[in-house]
């Protein structure tokens, strides 16, 4: 009964409480929250308090039996206290108590109780005494909640969760659509509510940002429809989360919340560039900045941050969907991912497409693509510097070029233009990049025969000429790309200067013309200083002398840029070792021009004075040095004249050598040398060699040149000498042992040597083991000779190389090589048909040929003259006696002797 007493009292505290502040919050709404927080901590602490006084404390206080006897004795005085006394002498029996007194005074407590009726003396009357009140009040909560439920619900709710979101009982008439919102930042939010009440002229939306004070705004009726009044609210861009509710009078709704998500953006870009292959180039790292150029064919990885709303994305490309997207969710951040390779000639407007989770395709980043095309390989044809030129048929034209190109090249040729038609392009020597320029530059040059274009070509009259260049652009990627050379127009006249004489005429007047203009301009600017040199001393400076010395700037300006022009194209001339006095001098100039310009920003009359007089030295001084330029450059007519006369030797005497060379070729190296050719030859050497004596510093070249070729010709004839006698001493040594080692006891009349296919049995006495022995002995002897033979002929090409290097540099071991090739071929030829004493003899006659090829030239015509070499010794040492026929080295041997 205690334990319901207790229940019932604290049920009878909290319902009561509750009722109290449900009251309250349907008579004084709207409540402030605060309000609602202190019904709330009295409802608990009423709670507690009730349960302190009516439960815990009754269940902790224990009641003894001889309370409870001394309860009856006051309930029943006829007891007399016996029950009480009893309870009492039992638990201090041990005191001198007689046993027999206590156990009559036990036995009548006993009679005096069992007359007591407990159901009687102790009723529930006093536990129901809370039972009443907490039935009551619970009678009235399930009334309250049966009769207007969803007001009692909210009321309940607002009364013990002061924080909740729930209206109080009026939020029963308020509609509002749609509650909760979720938007994109910027989007718009319009939220619609209805009250139940046709009388409500306006409403107040109150709005509650996180660190912000409430906002309230008053809303104006939009209509009324069946007795419901409608409010609307719009924000035309949200920027921010909040939350709502919608209050009129004492009635207050729901609260929403307007949640506002980031537009995903994507931030913290970063740019990777993968180029092609073929470039050679490694990935790189950049900023967006203002977009994305790259290399067609490059890969593109681009990667950024953006808001953790976003699902999936996609890349457009002026509106094509290209690439790959991939995002990486967090839940703060999540990451984007762009590959996608650039296609050539396809750039536009790059766009990252993100799709929010709340169902919208956001743009989240957009930037221009370029696609930047492999520049075509610019060619500039250096030399010859004139675009047109008239040569003989049998000139040699030499095309120098350079080449500015992003990557690489692939093929060089020359175009051809023969009488008009196109022929198909020349193949040509790769071009070789130049490490030191800081631009990616290659140069070459080529040389085209016109002697073998007329051969090719029937009445061969004119010829365009341009190189044509292929870079290594893929197909794949549109390539390749070609560039090509402005055109060369050559027509053929037999009785044209030469193509070194033409150039060479043309850069002495190019060089006369660019320093007599720029000295006539320097001078006129001096002499317009020369005009004002008083006038620049008055304080303002007259009209005229003003337009005078802009006429001086723009003049020496002038001149300036005419020599440093002037200086670049000597650099690659026959004038190159004066293209650093040319620049000097235009220093000069652009000194006298810097002076001329600050005269008049000088404050004094006496410092623009003197700054204009400085002006007119530097003139001076250019003049000067461009006067002494001039006279070295017509001192050096005559060394040109030379030069020119010794290139055109050399075109001559390339054009015999190619001339040979074909004829090398379709007749073989063994043939004999044309005679048309070898008349050709010796006139060209007795041309050259007057040119050489007549110029020192070319003979002093050629001579070295010489010196080269003979020494290497030398070393290669040495080596093929030496294998040449060993070759001769091994054939010796076969012969030797095919003549002088029998087999084993003597042969009888008939019977075959060893090394020779035996016929018949072997007479009586005759051993049998000799028949294998000298078979033995002829399969050794047949491997001997294969090596012989494979030795022989490897020598015997190796000759024939010499000899045709030696017709190509006009060697005089040309004379002599034929006969060692010959004799090293009848070496061959003879051990091929097993002939021992031929291949020996043959042997030795290639060794001493090779041997007297190895010595110095002066030394062979010592032995030739001797007779070591009989018939063509003795010609080749009338040659070096009489003189004629010498080749430019034995020409110097017989001139210093």
């Amino acid at each position: 009964m205690q334990i319901l007493r207790g229940l019932a009292a604290m049920a009878t505290v909290v319902l009561g409480g509750l009722l109290i502040s449900m009251a309250a919050h349907l008579l004084f709404a709207p409540v402030p929250v605060e309000v609602s927080w202190v019904l709330l901590g009295l409802i608990g602490a009423g709670l507690l308090w009730s349960a302190a006084k009516w439960f815990i404390k009754p269940l902790r206080g224990r009641i003894t039996l001889i309370q409870i006897a001394r309860w009856l004795e006051t309930r029943h005085p006829e007891i007399q206290e016996r029950v009480s006394t009893a309870l009492e002498l039992s638990d201090h029996s041990k005191g001198g108590v007689s046993e027999g007194l206590l156990q009559q005074l036990v036995e009548e407590a006993e009679g005096d109780v069992k007359g007591v009726n407990p159901t009687r003396e102790v009723r529930a009357r006093r536990a129901k005494r809370w039972l009443w009140p907490a039935t009551a009040l619970a009678a009235v909560f399930v009334a309250v909640f049966i009769i207007f439920p969803e007001q009692s619900r909210r009321l309940l709710v607002r009364a013990v969760a002061p924080f909740s979101d729930l209206g109080n009982a009026g939020a029963v008439r308020f509609t509002i659509e749609p509650e909760n919102i979720n938007v994109l930042e910027g989007d718009e939010v319009r939220i619609v509510i209805k009250y139940s009440d046709d009388n409500v002229e306006e409403l107040a939306l109150v709005m509650e940002r996180e660190g912000q004070d409430p906002l309230t705004e008053m809303l104006k009726l939009a209509g009324v429809e069946d007795g419901i009044s409608r409010f609307e609210y719009r924000l035309p861009s949200a920027k921010e989360s909040f939350h709502y509710f919608a209050q009129t009078g004492k009635a207050q709704s729901d609260g929403f919340d307007v949640r506002v998500s980031m537009l995903p953006r994507i931030e913290a870009v970063k740019i990777g560039v993968e180029f092609p292959e073929y470039t050679g180039l490694l990935t790189e790292q950049r900023p967006l900045e203002d977009g994305i150029s790259a290399l067609g064919g490059s890969t593109i990885s681009l990667g950024g941050e953006t808001t953790p709303g976003v699902e999936r994305g996609r890349f457009l490309l002026d509106g094509e969907e290209v690439g790959t997207v991939r995002i990486e969710r967090g839940p703060e951040r999540s990451k984007v991912l762009v590959n996608w390779t650039l296609e050539p000639e396809k750039g536009g407007l790059g766009q990252v497409m993100l799709y929010h989770e709340l169902g919208r395709e956001i743009e989240g980043l957009r930037f221009p693509v370029k696609v930047e095309k492999d520049a075509v390989p610019q060619v500039a044809l250096l030399a010859p510097t004139q675009p047109e030129l008239r040569l003989r048929p049998n000139e040699q034209v030499r095309l120098e070029y350079e080449v500015l190109e992003d990557f690489g090249l692939e093929a060089v040729a020359v175009d051809l233009v023969i009488n008009g038609s196109e022929e198909p392009p020349l193949s040509a020597a790769a071009a070789r990049k130049d490490p030191l320029s800081a631009n990616p530059l290659w140069r070459g040059e080529e040389t085209v025969s016109l002697g073998e274009l007329s051969e090719k070509y029937d009445n061969l009259e004119e010829v365009r000429m341009a190189m044509l260049v292929t870079d290594n652009l893929p197909e794949s990627l549109g390539g390749p790309n070609v560039g090509r050379s402005e055109w060369l127009v050559v027509k053929i006249d037999r009785n044209a200067e030469s193509l070194a004489r033409q150039e060479i005429r043309a850069q002495q007047s190019d060089v006369r013309e660019t320093i007599n203009e720029a000295i006539r301009e320097t001078r006129e600017a001096k002499d317009r200083m020369e005009w004002h040199k008083e006038n620049v001393k008055k304080e303002e400076l007259p009209e005229q002398a003003e337009k005078h010395l802009a006429e001086a700037r723009d003049k020496l300006a002038n001149a300036q840029e005419q020599l440093e022009e002037l200086a670049e194209r000597m650099e690659n001339g026959v004038q190159a070792a004066r293209a650093e006095d040319v620049r000097e001098a235009a220093e000069e100039v652009a000194e006298s021009r810097e002076r001329l310009e600050e005269t008049p920003l000088q404050d004094t009359p006496e410092a623009r004075g003197e700054e204009l007089a400085e002006a007119r030295q530097a003139a001076q001084d250019a003049i000067e040095k461009l006067q002494e330029i001039r006279e070295e450059v017509q001192k050096d007519e005559g060394r040109l004249e030379q030069l020119a006369r010794l290139n055109e030797l050399a075109q001559r005497e390339n054009e015999i050598a190619r001339q040979a060379e074909n004829n090398e070729q379709q007749e073989g190296a063994e043939a004999e040398a044309n005679p048309e050719l070898q008349q050709a030859q010796e006139q060209l050497e007795a041309e050259l060699k007057q040119q050489i004596n007549q110029n020192p510093e070319a003979r002093a070249e050629v001579l070295e040149n010489q010196a080269d070729a003979a020494a290497e010709l030398a070393e290669q004839a040495a080596d093929l000498s030496e294998r040449q006698e060993s070759l001769a001493d091994a054939a010796e040594a076969q012969l030797a042992a095919q003549e002088d080692e029998p087999q084993e006891g003597q042969p009888q009349e008939g019977q075959p040597q060893e090394g020779q296919p035996q016929e018949g049995q072997p007479e009586e006495g005759q051993p049998q083991e000799s028949q294998p022995q000298s078979e033995a002995e002829q399969e050794l002897a047949e491997q001997i000779r294969e090596q012989l033979r494979a030795e022989q002929a490897s020598i015997v090409e190796d000759v024939q190389e010499q000899l045709a290097e030696a017709r190509a540099n006009l060697e005089d071991r040309a004379n002599l090589l034929p006969e060692a090739v010959e004799q090293a071929k009848d070496t061959l030829e003879s051990l091929e048909e097993n002939f021992g004493e031929a291949a020996a003899e043959s042997a030795n006659e290639a060794a001493e040929s090779l041997s007297e090829l190895a010595l110095p030239s002066e030394e062979r015509g010592e032995h030739s003259g001797e007779g070591e070499h009989s018939g063509e010794g003795e010609q080749s040492g009338e040659g070096e006696q009489s003189g004629e026929g010498e080749q430019s080295s034995e020409g110097e041997q017989s001139g210093e002797g």
